[in-house]
């Protein structure tokens, strides 16, 4: 978290930003911290259209499939 208070919130008022990060903490841990980063950024001035996405480090692109792309289809 202080290399995200320190370098990028100091960047959003007035960005539209998108984060995208790779952990391996179990999917409520990592929405959580989507939650909470993505109120962080808005309470420093983002626009409210950003966007913050945490997937599973572990089988990367099987786990955009499963959390990003099927529940679209």
């Amino acid at each position: 978290w202080q290399l995200f208070r320190s370098q990028v919130l100091p960047e959003a008022p007035g960005q539209t930003i998108r984060v995208e990060a790779r952990l391996s903490e179990p999917p409520a841990l990592r929405t959580a911290m989507e939650d909470e980063a993505g109120r962080m950024l808005i309470d420093a001035g983002a626009s409210p259209d950003t966007e913050v996405r945490i997937l599973s480090a572990f089988k990367q692109g099987f786990s955009w499939l499963e959390e990003v792309v099927a529940p679209r289809l």
